[in-house]
């Protein structure tokens, strides 16, 4: 007969349906399905299954003083989140004589608040903070049932699965993290069994939201508050990591990603246990670590830390290893991390390998090309850089290895020399080189195995005597099995290859790389102060070092950190202020509440005053 109506709940029809039902259960007998809710049903048998006695009038015992204290203490930011939403609530309280509770996500009883008379009789069935309450313990009841089912119930007299609970009608809501979406625990408001107490679901669902939204507004404000902390440390070579108060990592910078094996933002900290976090006991670290570790803490509180990684040492040369040629060096200098692999690049070059430069756009190929071509190139000698996507396809042959007279219609008197011919001696860098046209490709390989050109139009080789540098974004290999870029091409390339890594996978080169680059901008620069270098590491620079030059730009010409963030090209998300948080919560309870500024403002926990201030607020800022 499902579904019921809640007003049907409290009819004496329906009672005696309940309890005959009941009967039957506990008799062995099939109780049926006729005229009880199925989720009662369910719950009832999940209590027989689980042992439960249904004679029992009272919960499990409270737990000892010690015990409740702690778990008082480990429910606290969600008590003080539903102290805030409250006082709506109380009256209501008052006239039906019923109580509120507060369980955490065990169904341990944390707080009840109500009457003395309500009180008092709840206390006979051990509805007490500290008591189990949870299913296993209590039988079928709303906050056992609501945690067992994950979402709001009502359970009414007669539904309850154990004597303790026929007297009274409850309605529960679970509570749920704002950043995981894991209950915390549950809010009930239990009264007498009536229709009075029936109606209190849609007065919990309500409060819970409130509950939630206050979680959420102090998540964001402790997030904001442990950024303000990070940003104000000094990296001084350092990587630094920030992990919030459940052990998640929030930021790195420098070198911390590497130091903890790739850890990344959204994921745990291994050894960081959230109730050690609280007591800042940090046992779970490595020694050395939790030593250079520090709280950041709010009226007592701890909201998480930072951990402070020593910066890697440079590796040492091999024995015997010439010094990086002066361009390399400079590179070295700027980009620390990367000196294996300029040393790698050196020894490539002087052997004359085509080499070829892999990484995402904007991580330094072409700066490396350059100090390449610089470091092992003579006095002079030309550089040929040349973008392949750029070329228009019907010309790409003719740009790239010259043509004779008469090649094709419009070819100039004489012919001309293609841009390998311009790089004799020298060095051709191909950008781009997985967008060559795949009918070209052959030329190439034929020019990189005979170190000679022939031009269209024409059969005379011209030797060449020149570094072929390619390099590309994409992963070439998988143009390869899609057959866009020939298979012997890129083994003939990919005898000597350099990827590049991106920049948030090297966090530690960016306070040296911030004074490279602001060092060869024209006219006065800022001066990278700890603040900002732990800003700018913070990052997480889609666009790389092109990405980050062009912000410091906007830095020289005057703009602030923010301002200069947010105006980055390439960046997917600007850093989010907490006044940007807060507007985002506010007009998202707008939309919920249909546009209604009154039911927002009790939804958010907020007066109607200062909602509205923060509308008006809003309007004039655009």
């Amino acid at each position: 007969m499902e579904p019921i109506e809640l007003r049907e709940l409290g009819s004496t029809d329906y009672a005696r349906r309940v309890e005959r039902a009941w009967e039957r259960l506990l008799g062995a007998q099939p109780a049926g399905r006729e005229g009880v809710r199925s989720l009662v049903l369910q719950s009832w048998r999940r209590c027989r299954a689980l042992g439960v006695d249904p004679a029992r009038r009272a919960a499990p015992l409270p737990a000892p003083r010690r015990d409740l204290a702690a778990l008082q203490a480990r429910d606290g930011r969600l008590a003080a989140a539903l102290r805030d939403a409250l006082p709506p609530v109380m009256p209501y309280l008052a006239e039906t004589g019923s109580a509120l509770i507060l369980a955490d996500a065990t169904g341990a009883l944390t707080a009840v608040l109500g009457g003395e008379p309500v009180a008092e009789r709840l206390a006979e069935n051990a509805a007490v903070p500290g008591a189990g309450w949870h299913e296993h313990q209590a039988g079928t009841n709303a906050i056992g049932t609501a945690l067992a089912l994950g979402r709001g119930v009502v359970i009414h007299g007669p539904e309850h699965f154990c004597l303790a609970g026929k007297a009274w009608s409850c309605a529960a809501q679970p509570l749920r993290d704002p950043a995981e979406g894991v209950i915390l625990g549950v809010v009930d408001i239990t009264g007498p069994a009536g229709a009075a107490a029936l109606r209190a679901a849609p007065l919990v669902a309500l409060l819970a939201r409130q509950v939630e939204a206050e979680l959420a507004r102090r998540e964001a404000e402790d997030r904001a508050r442990l950024l303000d902390a990070f940003c104000a440390q000094r990296p001084d070579g350092d990587g630094l990591l920030l992990f919030d108060r459940r052990g998640w990592v929030l930021r790195l910078s420098g070198g911390a990603a590497t130091a903890m094996g790739g850890l990344a933002p959204g994921r745990p900290v291994p050894g960081l246990d959230p109730a050690r976090i609280a007591r800042w006991e940090l046992g779970g670290l490595d020694p050395a670590l939790g030593n250079r570790a520090v709280p950041v803490r709010e009226g007592g509180a701890v909201l998480g830390g930072i951990l402070r990684l020593p910066a890697p040492r440079p590796a040492a040369p091999p024995p015997g290893a010439p010094p990086l040629a002066a361009p390399l060096h400079a590179l070295a200098e700027a980009s620390p991390s990367l000196l294996p692999l300029l040393r790698r690049a050196q020894a490539l070059a002087e052997r004359r390998l085509p080499i070829l430069l892999q990484g995402e756009t904007g991580t330094g190929k072409d700066a490396l090309a350059a100090a390449l071509h610089a470091a092992t190139a003579g006095p002079g000698a030309p550089f040929v850089a040349l973008n392949c996507a750029a070329l228009p396809r019907e010309l790409a042959g003719a740009e790239l290895f010259g043509h004779a007279e008469g090649a094709f219609t419009g070819a100039p008197r004489g012919g001309r020399a293609g841009r390998f011919e311009e790089a004799q001696r020298g060095t051709i860098l191909l950008d781009e080189i997985g967008d060559m046209p795949i009918e070209l490709q052959p030329y190439l390989l034929r020019l990189l195995d005979e170190r000679a050109v022939v031009r269209l139009g024409e059969s005379r080789r011209r030797p060449l005597e020149l570094r072929v540098i390619a390099a590309t974004n994409r992963p070439l290999a998988e143009a390869v099995a899609a057959g866009r870029f020939r298979a012997d091409l890129f083994h003939r390339l990919g005898g000597a290859v350099l990827e590049l890594p991106p920049l948030r996978r090297r966090r530690e080169d960016i306070p040296s790389l911030v004074r490279h680059l602001l060092a060869g901008l024209e006219g006065p620069a800022p001066e990278p102060e700890p603040a900002l270098l732990a800003l700018l590491a913070a990052q997480d620079w889609p666009g790389n070092i092109r990405e980050l030059r062009h912000t410091l730009e906007r830095l020289a010409a005057g703009l602030a950190p923010e301002e200069a963030l947010h105006a980055a090209a390439a960046a997917p998300v600007p850093p989010r202020t907490l006044r940007e948080v807060e507007r985002e919560m506010i007009l998202a309870a707008l939309a919920a509440e249909g546009g209604s500024a009154g039911r927002a403002a009790r939804a958010l926990g907020l007066s109607r005053a200062t909602l509205y201030r923060r509308l008006e607020s809003y309007r004039a800022a655009g």
